[in-house]
């Protein structure tokens, strides 16, 4: 009996090993073995139809449908790829992830290894803040930093938070209750992590990306670093760093204060039950745009066209000088702006997004303030990539840089755009001017590009 257990045990082993040569990956082609952005990659690389150059074991790899992909030509040979994932089990867990690049043909993006990937902030996506001709009729339909960096051979790519794409229509935010940094991060490693799966599988090499978070995206990007700070080196998704006018970490106590009062605000929201917040940027902008000398009814006793140029140029996070545009001043109130037109500024705030999430705002206006301690920055220390902080005089200017002295890096350059003479910030280039202005490209995206270039 012994002896025909040791035939049938042989059998076996003969007949598993057949079967390992001939399938080696096992019964799920291969899918076990690869993570979820990876998949995301794949899925996005077979449906825009990218040449890839994938090892035998990824070709086996069955594509799965994405829910929503779409590829529009921009100007030229610069072409828009954007898709949708899902990163949740919700109706609303979906993270929107874009693509500029210019193409070699149709279809087919350049192979460069040059790249950045941008994190929008406040009230607006993806589109909205760094295309922003696409979808407004009084801007460039070829206006918009992404497009620009693009005709310079960079691969942009970028994100919708999650928040960025729930509908107006939507009346129960519940689902939002939880979405504050951590979600944020969540969705933003996702996204770079799909960025970077899908260039490498493309050939455009394998290196962590540069990354760049504008506004409330640069309390996103610092803490995803400071969450990489303890990860290995090849685990790591970000390589290079370009905050774009907000602060993190805060040394100056009336900038506190500030911010602390804003995070108590929110916090009381929350308590009180309350996820989301409808965003004043498409109100104003829409008000303005049908009805200029009409009552608004935002602010009382004042015209739509006022509280237009009150929400652009004027001091709102009182008393620092931050503003968003540069404003032309009579009598302390803005009448016009200095550096873009009228127009230009309604149709970007009309294209904004119509909810933001609550608790993201009590979880950065907590980090900057200091009010609670948080988790988000235990390791600035150990974030060693090189960084190109970006400011304007007129928004969180020199503010901005006191978070760089806490790194570990050593590779840190500051610029913060200034046109006006000292103790004239409030009046200086604002905060979207640095997207928006006519004499961006000049101040702003060029310098971002020739620090790309050089990293």
């Amino acid at each position: 009996m012994k002896n025909w257990h040791c035939v049938l045990i042989f059998c076996c082993v003969l007949i598993l090993a057949a079967a390992c040569d001939k399938n080696p990956s096992g019964p799920d082609d291969n899918a076990a073995t690869l993570n979820d952005a990876e998949k995301m990659a794949l899925d996005l690389i077979n449906i825009a139809g990218w040449e890839a150059a994938l090892p035998e074991a990824l070709k086996k790899y069955k594509p799965q449908a994405i829910p929503s992909f779409k590829r529009e030509v921009l100007t030229g040979n610069v072409v828009h790829y954007s898709f949708l994932v899902k990163n949740g089990s919700g109706t609303h867990d979906l993270v929107g992830i874009h693509r500029v690049v210019k193409e070699q043909k149709a279809g087919q993006p350049i192979k460069t290894a040059k790249n950045l990937f941008l994190q929008h902030g406040d009230s607006k996506d993806f589109t909205g803040m760094f295309l922003n001709g696409v979808r407004t009729p009084h801007i460039a339909d070829d206006f918009g930093i992404a497009i620009f960096l693009a005709q310079n051979d960079i691969d942009v790519w970028g994100i919708d938070q999650n928040w960025a794409l729930v509908p107006a229509s939507v009346t129960d935010f519940s689902f939002m209750k939880d979405w504050g940094m951590d979600n944020q991060v969540r969705n933003l490693r996702l996204a770079v992590e799909i960025a970077r799966k899908a260039r490498t599988f493309s050939d455009c090499g394998d290196k962590a990306l540069n990354l760049s978070g504008y506004s409330s995206g640069v309390m996103t990007g610092y803490a995803l670093l400071n969450e990489e700070a303890k990860l290995a080196n090849d685990k790591r998704m970000v390589g290079g760093w370009i905050p774009v006018d907000c602060l993190f970490k805060c040394n100056d106590q009336p900038t506190r204060e500030v911010w602390s009062a804003v995070y108590q605000s929110y916090k009381e929201k929350v308590t009180a039950g309350e996820y989301a917040e409808v965003q004043l940027f498409p109100l104003a902008g829409q008000a303005v745009r049908d009805d200029p000398d009409g009552a608004s009814v935002l602010i009382e006793g004042f015209t739509n066209m006022q509280v237009a140029l009150f929400f652009g140029a004027a001091q709102v996070l009182d008393p620092l000088t931050f503003h968003y545009f540069a404003g032309v001043m009579e009598s302390d109130f803005p009448v016009d702006f200095q550096y873009l037109g009228k127009e230009a500024c309604f149709d970007f705030f009309i294209d904004s997004v119509p909810y933001e999430t609550h608790q993201f705002m009590v979880d950065y206006c907590a980090t900057i303030s200091g009010a609670i301690e948080v988790p988000w920055d235990d390791h600035l220390g150990l974030i060693t990539v090189p960084v190109f902080n970006v400011a304007a005089s007129g928004g969180m200017g020199d503010l901005t840089t006191y978070t760089t002295t806490l790194l570990g890096s050593t590779d840190v350059q500051n610029l913060v755009v200034r046109l006006h003479a000292a103790g004239e910030e409030v009046i200086d280039f604002g905060h979207i001017d640095l997207f928006m202005a006519d004499n961006a490209e000049a101040l702003v995206w060029r310098p971002i590009l020739t620090w790309l270039q050089a990293h």
